[in-house]
Parts: C-alpha cells; sequence; structure tokens
C-alpha cells in the first residue's frame, strides 16, 4: 500500500468517524420535540406527560397506576388511540425545564393558574378548583387565624408556583412570613418534616393533602391559606393544536358520569 493511498484511507476514515460522532450528537440533542404540536405527537404515537407523585395526582400500587390527573389523562390518550407515557418530578422548575424541551408534551396537576405564567404556559380550560391549607401537627389550640401567621415559617418545595400565593398573603397581613424551600421528590417529604418536628409548618394544595390524610392522622390540614383557585393542565405556547384538543376533550368529558365518579371518588368538590 503506498503512501499518499494511506494518508487518504486514514482522512477518510476520519471523516466517517466524524460524520457518524456528528449525527449521534445531533440525534442526542434533538431526542426531544420543544416544537411538537398534536399533530406530531399523533404521529409519535404516545404523550408524555409530567406531574407529581401523591395519592391524588398519580400513584402505584400492586393493583396498577391511579390517580385523579392519571386517570382524566388516561381517558384522552384512549379516547384519541395514543399512548400515554406519565413522567413524575417533585420540582416545579424542572417540570417547567422538561415541558420547554420537548422531553414532555403536557404538565397535570396540581396546577393553578397563575398570570404570572401565562407567558410561559399555555392552559387548558379550568378542570376543577381547589385551594391551599396548612400542614401543622394535630393538636388542641391549632393555628386558624391566616393573621397569627406573621413570623411564622413556612414548608414549601423548592420553586414551587404555591410561592406566590404566599408572598401575597403576607401582603394581606401586613407582616412576613418566612419560607422555607426544600428539594423534594415528592410531597410527602413536606408531611414527614412536620411530623419529625423538624418544621412547624408546610403548605399543600387541599386535594394533595386530603388524600395523605389517611396515612397521616396526627397532622391538621384544616387551615386555609387561599381562597378557591381554578386548577388546569398547561402545554407549551406553541402547542395550540394540543389545547385545543384536550379543551375539546374536557368539555365533554366533564359532563359525564364517569368524571363525576372521578371527582367523588379523588374527593374533587
Amino acid at each position: 500500500m503506498t503512501k499518499p493511498f494511506r494518508t487518504s484511507l486514514l482522512l477518510a476514515s476520519f471523516f466517517v468517524l466524524g460524520w457518524m460522532l456528528y449525527v449521534l450528537v445531533h440525534q442526542y440533542n434533538n431526542r426531544y420535540e420543544p416544537k411538537a404540536d398534536y399533530s406530531a405527537i399523533k404521529a409519535r404515537g404516545e404523550l408524555r406527560v409530567c406531574g407529581e407523585y401523591d395519592p391524588f395526582s398519580f400513584y402505584t400500587d400492586e393493583d396498577g397506576q391511579h390517580g385523579f390527573h392519571y386517570e382524566l389523562i388516561k381517558a384522552f390518550t384512549e379516547a384519541n388511540d395514543i399512548k400515554l407515557v406519565y413522567l413524575y418530578e417533585g420540582n416545579f422548575r424542572t417540570r417547567l425545564q422538561w415541558l420547554s424541551s420537548g422531553r414532555c408534551d403536557l404538565l397535570t396537576g396540581p396546577l393553578p393558574i397563575l398570570s404570572s405564567l401565562q407567558n410561559t404556559l399555555l392552559y387548558t380550560e379550568p378542570i376543577h378548583t381547589s385551594r391551599l391549607v396548612l400542614v401543622q401537627p394535630a393538636s388542641e389550640s391549632p393555628l386558624r387565624n391566616q393573621v397569627d401567621l406573621a413570623g411564622k415559617v413556612l414548608l414549601l418545595p423548592a420553586h414551587s408556583p404555591h410561592l406566590v400565593r404566599i408572598s401575597h398573603l403576607a401582603t394581606e397581613i401586613s407582616d412576613s412570613i418566612h419560607v422555607k424551600e426544600i428539594r423534594v421528590f415528592t410531597n410527602e417529604e413536606l408531611l414527614k418534616q412536620v411530623i419529625e418536628g423538624k418544621a412547624p409548618y408546610a403548605v399543600m394544595d387541599e386535594n394533595v393533602a386530603r388524600a395523605w390524610k389517611k396515612d397521616y392522622p396526627k397532622l391538621d390540614f384544616k387551615t386555609p391559606l387561599s381562597l378557591s383557585q381554578f386548577q388546569a393542565w398547561a402545554v407549551r405556547p406553541n402547542s395550540p393544536e394540543l389545547r385545543d384538543s384536550l379543551n375539546a376533550f374536557l368539555d365533554d368529558y366533564k359532563k359525564s358520569l364517569a368524571f363525576a365518579k372521578l371527582l367523588k371518588r379523588y374527593g374533587v368538590r
């Protein structure tokens, strides 16, 4: 083999290897679809959904997968002949990043409709209402008046959308409310911090708190921290077809007996 030929072969090999590396990197960087709307999701054959893991929203046991939001979105995917992939993540900011990057297509609840997120999320129509409640140890003299929260420390998941409401509450009582944010995988970690005396109070969606009640009878969830807020799902701003498809489904499904039974099963008021 002549030297020029060997050189050409070596250069060709480097070119092929470089091209293969480029393709692999390109495929890795584009493994998600940040611009996918309903038609692309339908062609893909699966809807990637992201939410919380708790006895209200989504959970698994020996009988399978359950939860208010899981069963509701499952009804949508079955009606549209699409496979459901349900991801769960305790950090709200991470869920937003997953949605933006295309790792998931839809955020389920608990998700209050907030004006501060209107430019980041495209909300569906409201699905139900809920409110925030205070988590505290059960006692003969529980905190019931929101004014008494002045100077208190409230535990919340890091980057929680509920931080907005607590900020407004501090303004309403004209005093400071201190917030301690912690990184959680599930909101049960908030309950454990309170029950173990590591934190005096925590904040939680009422539907979620009610679902945990049987497992934590020594905790009190009766003090409201907000009025009822509309709860919805959300998609990327560039996915209006998906939002419209979800709205059409929700508009019909909320009139059904199946939805009434779902509300009753999970205690949604």
